[in-house]
This record gives C-alpha cells, sequence and structure tokens, in this order.
C-alpha cells in the first residue's frame, strides 16, 4: 500500500505517522502553533491511497495532459486567444511579445523576497520548488502571492490574494504553450482562491486589503470584498480542467453575490460605485461575463446589462453626471477618482473595457460598443504620450507623485480596449496608437515588477489584443494579396529554341550580342540576350524548361549566376527569374509592386561544370511555383496572390544585377498563359 499527499511540505505543517498498526495521517499537528483563520475560510489536502502489489511503482506520480495548442486557442474555451507561432518558417509575427510573455509566466516565483533592507532575488525555476523562497509555502499562503515589502501600507509581508486573477494568466499560458509548470501555477492559484480568498458564509470574495488589513491569511484580513476587486475566470477553468466542485460553487458564489448587489434596477447605486473609481463597475462585469460564458446564466447577462446602460449614460455626458448627479443632502454622491474626470486612471478603463467588450461580443449590445469607443477617445485625446509610447497614470492626479508617473508596465490591461474600439469603429487612429503602445510595453514583461499581481495584469488582457492584432495582420495581408490585379498580358507559346526566337516578329533584342553552340546561348561577357517582347505577355501562369551547363573554371564561392528573367518594365516588377548564388539554384517571383511572393529553391551542390541540367520551373498565381531539376520535382511553394502587370522584357544568361551564366544556357519551352 502507499499514501502520498500532493504538495506535502508546500502545504505544511502536517504530520504522517506509522507503526505496526497503521499509518496515521494528521492534517494539522497538535504540536504546531494555532492556525489563525477567520469565517468562511477553508484547507484541503489530496490524498491519493494506493492499494495492491504495484503500489510503490505509481505513488507519487500524477497525470499531465497535454493539449493542442492550435485547437484549445481557436475554441475559445479558455478567452480570446491565439496560438504561438514560433514553429514557422519566418518566425514569430511577434517575438517580442512571444519572448516576454513566456519570460514573465517563468520568472514568477523568485529565489528571495524583497524586505525592508534586501532587494528581490533572481527567479527561480518553476518546477523546482525547493529553490524558491519560503514565503511562497505554507498552508495559508501556498497558491497566493507576496507583495513586495510595503505594498499598500503594511510595513510586512502581505499577499495579493491572487489579484488580477493570477490562475487565469497561467491557465492562458498553458492554453498556448502547453507547458505544466503553467498548469501547475494556475491550478494551486486557482484553489487558494477557491478555499482561502472565497468567504464560503456569505459569498463574497476578500481583497487584498490595506495598511494593517493587508492580507497575512490570518487575523490581517479584510472583512469583506471590495468592488474593484472580483474574478470568476480562474474558478471556471479550474472546474472544466480539473473538475474541481468548489471552484465552481465559488464562482457562482461570488456571480450570485453581485447579482444581490446590482440585481435591481437602480441606477443610484451603480453611479455611487462609479463615482468612487470606474473599476468598480468594471470588475463586476468582468466576473459576471466569465459565469456568463461559463454557463449560459441569464440572470449574469441581465444585469450586465442593466451596468453597461450606466456606463454608456456616464461616458455619453460625464461632465453633466459629474454637475448634475449629486444625490441627496442626507446621502451626498461624492465624485472622486472616475472616469474620464480627475484622477481617472487608464488600468481602470482597460478593466471597463474589457468587460463592456466581452459583453458586446455575446449580445452585440449597441450602448457597450459606444461606452467603448467613448473611453478609447478619451485615452487618446487625453492620457496619450506619443514621444514616450505610454499613458499618464492618472488624469489631472491628486497625490502628487501620480502626476508624474509615465508607466508601460499597466498598458497591457488597457491596450485591449483600444483595439476592440478600431474593430468597433475602423478607425485607424485607435489600431496604430493601440499597436505603439503594445510595442512600447513588451519590455516590462521581463520584469513582473508585483510578482503574480503583475503577470496576471501583463497575461489576462494582452493576449487577447495579440489575438486581434493577429488578426489584422492577416486581413492586411489577404487586402493586399486582393490589391494585385490579374496580368493583363496575352499569351504566348514557344518551343522552338533562342536563336529562332530572335530571329522571330514575337520579340526584338535590344541588348547583348548572343553567341551559340548549337542550339544553346553560350552566356559570358557581352553574349547574352536583353530582348523586348513585341506584345506583352502574361505573366501569372507560365511555364520555362531549360539546359544548363556551367563553363569550366566559373565557379566561384559566391557562384552569380542568372539563366532567365522576364519581368516589366522594371527589372523586379512582375517578374520571374532563375537564378543561382553559392549552392543553391532560386525561382524568385515578384509582383506587380516589386515584392517577392516566394522562392523555390533547390542545390546545385552536385553538378558539375560541363555537366548538363535540365530544369523547369512551372507557377500559376495565385496557386504554386514548382521548381524540377534532372525531371524530378526539388520544391514546391505557395503564391499566395497573382503576379499581375505584364513581361514586356525577356533576358536570357543575363539579370538581375548584371549577371551572366557563365554557361550555356538551351531553352525548350516557354509557355505563358492569360487567364
Amino acid at each position: 500500500h502507499s499514501l502520498w499527499v500532493e504538495k506535502a511540505w508546500q502545504r505544511s505543517p502536517l504530520e504522517i505517522a506509522w507503526n505496526s498498526n497503521g499509518v496515521e495521517l494528521c492534517f494539522y499537528p497538535d504540536k504546531v502553533k494555532p492556525l489563525p483563520i477567520l469565517g468562511g475560510t477553508s484547507y484541503r489536502h489530496t490524498v491519493h491511497l494506493t492499494c495492491g502489489d504495484r503500489a510503490s511503482d505509481v505513488a507519487g506520480h500524477q497525470v499531465e495532459f497535454v493539449v493542442d495548442p492550435s485547437h484549445v486557442c481557436k475554441s475559445g474555451a479558455l478567452g480570446l486567444l491565439t496560438p504561438p507561432d514560433e514553429r514557422g518558417e519566418a518566425g514569430p509575427d511577434f517575438p517580442g511579445f512571444e519572448r516576454g510573455l513566456k519570460a514573465a509566466l517563468e520568472c514568477g516565483r523568485l529565489s528571495r523576497l524583497s524586505t525592508a533592507d534586501r532587494e528581490d532575488g533572481p527567479p527561480a525555476p518553476l518546477q523546482d520548488e525547493s529553490r524558491q523562497a519560503r514565503e511562497y509555502f505554507g498552508l495559508q499562503h501556498y497558491g497566493d502571492w507576496p507583495m513586495p515589502w510595503g505594498a499598500y501600507g503594511g510595513k510586512r509581508r502581505m499577499y495579493a490574494d491572487n489579484e488580477y486573477d493570477v490562475a487565469y494568466a497561467y491557465f492562458q499560458g498553458y492554453a498556448r504553450y502547453a507547458d505544466w509548470r503553467f498548469m501547475e501555477i494556475a491550478k494551486h492559484s486557482a484553489i487558494h482562491m477557491t478555499d482561502v480568498d472565497w468567504i464560503s458564509t456569505t459569498g463574497d470574495m476578500r481583497f487584498h486589503g490595506y495598511y494593517e488589513k493587508a492580507e497575512n491569511h490570518g487575523h490581517a484580513r479584510s472583512d469583506s470584498g471590495e468592488l474593484g476587486h472580483y474574478w470568476t475566470d480562474g474558478y471556471w477553468m479550474l472546474y472544466f480542467l480539473h473538475g474541481d466542485i468548489w471552484a465552481k460553487e465559488s464562482a457562482e458564489g461570488v456571480s450570485n453575490f453581485l447579482l444581490n448587489l446590482f440585481q435591481e434596477e437602480d441606477e443610484e447605486k451603480k453611479r455611487r460605485a462609479w463615482a468612487a473609481a470606474e473599476r468598480n463597475l468594471g470588475w463586476p462585469i468582468v466576473a459576471l461575463m466569465g459565469t456568463y460564458e461559463s454557463t449560459g446564466n441569464n440572470r449574469a447577462i441581465e444585469c450586465v446589462e442593466q451596468i453597461a446602460a450606466y456606463i454608456h449614460k456616464f461616458t455619453s455626458d460625464p461632465d453633466r453626471e459629474i454637475e448634475k448627479e449629486t444625490g441627496t443632502k442626507e446621502h451626498p454622491i461624492v465624485w472622486w477618482r472616475t472616469a474620464m474626470e480627475d484622477g481617472c486612471k487608464p488600468f481602470m478603463l482597460g478593466i471597463v473595457m474589457e468587460g463592456l467588450e466581452r459583453y458586446h461580443r455575446a449580445t452585440g449590445n449597441e450602448a457597450a460598443a459606444r461606452s467603448i469607443v467613448n473611453l478609447a477617445r478619451f485615452l487618446i485625446d487625453k492620457m496619450w504620450l506619443p514621444h514616450q509610447a505610454t499613458f499618464v497614470y492618472e488624469w489631472n492626479a491628486y497625490n502628487r507623485k501620480h502626476r508624474f508617473q509615465r508607466p508601460h508596465t499597466l498598458i497591457p490591461l488597457f491596450v485591449r480596449g483600444l483595439g476592440y474600439a478600431y474593430e468597433l469603429t475602423g478607425k485607424e487612429e485607435f489600431r496604430e496608437i493601440s499597436e505603439k503602445a503594445f510595442h512600447g510595453c513588451l519590455w516590462t514583461l521581463y520584469d513582473p515588477e508585483a510578482g503574480g499581481k503583475s503577470i496576471a495584469q501583463m497575461g489576462r488582457s494582452l493576449n487577447g489584443y495579440v489575438a486581434m492584432l493577429k488578426k489584422w495582420l492577416e486581413q492586411d495581408r489577404n487586402r493586399y494579396c486582393l490589391s494585385i490585379p490579374p496580368s493583363t498580358g496575352e499569351s504566348f507559346e514557344w518551343d522552338s529554341g533562342i536563336r529562332a526566337l530572335l530571329e522571330s516578329s514575337e520579340v526584338a533584342l535590344v541588348e547583348g550580342r548572343p553567341q551559340y553552340e548549337g542550339d544553346a546561348l553560350v552566356s559570358e561577357g557581352e553574349n547574352f540576350v536583353a530582348a523586348r517582347f513585341v506584345r506583352p505577355v502574361a505573366t501569372d501562369s507560365g511555364e520555362v524548361e531549360l539546359t544548363i551547363t556551367l563553363n569550366p573554371g566559373s565557379t566561384s564561392w559566391l557562384n552569380q549566376r542568372c539563366y532567365i528573367h522576364l519581368c516589366d518594365e522594371v527589372h523586379n516588377r512582375s517578374c520571374v527569374s532563375l537564378i543561382t548564388f553559392y549552392k543553391g539554384i532560386h525561382l524568385r517571383v515578384y509582383d506587380a509592386n516589386r515584392r517577392l511572393i516566394e522562392v523555390p529553391e533547390g542545390s546545385i551542390d552536385g553538378w558539375k561544370e560541363g555537366e548538363p541540367h535540365r530544369v523547369k520551373a512551372t507557377w500559376n498565381a495565385p496557386g504554386e511555383a514548382v521548381l524540377y531539376i534532372d525531371g524530378k520535382e526539388v520544391d514546391r511553394k505557395r503564391l499566395d496572390r497573382s503576379i499581375g502587370g505584364k513581361f514586356t522584357r525577356l533576358h536570357i544568361g543575363h539579370k538581375p544585377g548584371n549577371w551572366r551564366t557563365l554557361g550555356k544556357v538551351e531553352v525548350h519551352k516557354l509557355r505563358f498563359a492569360s487567364k
């Protein structure tokens, strides 16, 4: 028989004792100091008991499942995600993001945490918990994230209570990278939220607190939740990925708590919440949308509709709300740091915009769309600092130190909202500024200064923005491909050799003094062909077939050679060129804007001077280009657009940069078909 307790030392204290009568497992031994605990808190241990002859073989082992990032991301089950594209030939479209996000996720645990008189130590490997700072561990703390020393006014160690939903960021990291280390971090962060942060007796959810209530998981804890700190995504992912019924209970409990607060059609309650900080309505929307997306709970979406309606009213005329809505003599409304007014913070607007975006994607609600655009407009008009590629921390800040802060670290929370404003309006300004801000903030991913909290800020929304960014990139590529019109040239076919072609009425020689050996052009010095087609020729579908024989003693390390070159009036416009350099033979295909489309490639490493080789190239654009050597296909590449334009020039044994074949070229076939 075997007994295994998951994360035993990480979630200590516990005690295992055994004797001839059996094994005793004590989850909280009498000999340790009493456990400080507030009502509504729970703790768990997962115990594996294995019986049978092979019990010792399986003890301590767990099942690790691997997902296909492409499938999971495209499913939308874990949010708006796009799979990493590191495996592509060209590498990732946004390498700074891919490397930075992975670096942020990997440096979540430090080897030493800061104190009043020392700085943080370097990151420790996620998989080696023995090298991580002790403050991450213990029954009360495991799965939560220590804050920097002195955070939130405390003069001791305090914890973030998984602020910004760290579990959500790591679950998404697992979805993108299929890295089990990220799954483990996400799982235990979500378990901590479920057991320790959620108040099971009320349905509320504790937050990190301030000053003497700064979270220590003992008696220094917030008495209740705070409107600016609610989320459910991490709970739901723990339930769906691990079947954790208590996580489901917590998600439903938080949602019901918020529904009871906001379900009534009481605009005044929403106004008072908004007056203190814009995120006080943003986080409830995010939390309720997490539940709606997971369960289809109609009460959740109806409640969000009411909250979104008030936000639309406010963002349509913020000054009116501030001036006119002052409450009553007995219960005045005190406007403080709120949206689009003094004290407005972009990162709080980001939470609001994320919630409204998710609501709009689910329902198409026009009021939500207009609110997102109003908020994005304010961010750009009032808070954008173009030369620094960032935003002011707080509009007309109240605290002096805040007036000078221009953090790039918070951009990941709200750049997605700017991106969605572009999707809603098509106005390039939103896209251009969001892209500049996105690239301007990537350096911060390498230094999550507040630990798990910073990682959650970076991960929860930036993935969604990159999904939009990749969609725009693909749309731009598609638009560009469609912008190249088909070729306007005529069909042309010739199979009677170079000499007969130059003597025909189809082409006119304009440069070169071609010399021949039999039917082959000898290309060296002034012996080449630069001719013009009498009638412009079609480019998009073609075939050329040649025999090439390299001159003895002509091979150099650079080995620049050109065999045939077809183009429009400019040498690399609407062009197909068969060349060699180094040890490769390349079929280069250009469009009407002189942009290279693709290049099928082969090797001439085994070619011997004086030895003939048959080379054929075919292409159909859009479609494929194929290169054959001595009757065998050596490469095939996709052509994603028309070549366009027309072939007006024909070079044999000549071009692109005044190259020659330095050998003999015999042309067997030229075929160009109009479509």
